[in-house]
């Protein structure tokens, strides 16, 4: 993942990786329908309710936003412009 495009001295100055993460909204959501379906995987949920995929795709976007937003912050402290799975690594 790219963090911040532009020229060696650019790079020098980093930005604020607030600025750099709300200028991005992701364009990718969950799939309500393949939630449902892995929740009614489990043969101890009976009947999924129609809000129970909203909520869990909401809640798994929240999580990975935060993992970012975390792995952004070593990456940015480390002089790094893109982040490695090594970054994601020290967040979890």
């Amino acid at each position: 993942m790219l963090l911040h495009s532009g020229s060696k001295t650019e790079s020098s100055n980093h930005e604020s990786h607030d600025v750099l993460l709300a200028s991005h909204k992701p364009n990718a959501t969950f799939s309500k329908a393949v939630i449902r379906r892995v929740m009614l995987s489990n043969e101890e949920v009976g009947k999924v309710g129609a809000q129970a995929p909203l909520v869990v795709s909401k809640a798994v976007e929240a999580f990975i936003e935060d993992i970012i937003r975390c792995a952004t912050k070593i990456a940015l402290n480390q002089g790094e412009k893109k982040i490695t799975f090594l970054h994601l690594k020290q967040v979890l």
